[in-house]
């Protein structure tokens, strides 16, 4: 078994497919796929004000909190809290969402 270790820091900053943000990608497939065209992708994101999250129809979103709280408002009415406790949280790629950090407002 072979073992890699991937470093977000490793990683180009780069502004989040809304331009909301700062997002690292850690690890894509298949190599070289963009935003549009990836099989699964991770990557870490620095939320630097409110906003619309990105849309990515067909994909499964998984979203974890390593630092602060996150404020997630979905169809303009289901609002979800996460923070550094919670368990990871998955939501439809295309759903409409909203987040803002806790620790902004």
């Amino acid at each position: 078994m072979i073992s890699t270790t991937l470093l977000a820091a490793d990683g180009t900053a780069t502004p989040s497919k809304n331009l909301g943000g700062v997002t690292r990608e850690i690890a894509a497939w298949p190599p070289g796929a963009g935003l549009d065209d990836f099989d699964w992708r991770v990557s870490m994101a620095e939320i630097l004000g409110p906003g619309a999250s990105s849309l990515f129809p067909d994909v499964e979103r998984c979203v974890m909190v390593i630092e602060g709280r996150l404020r997630l408002t979905f169809d303009g009415e289901t609002t979800v809290s996460l923070d550094v406790r919670s368990e990871p949280y998955a939501f439809p790629g295309d759903r409409d969402c909203h987040g803002v950090s806790i620790s902004t407002l």
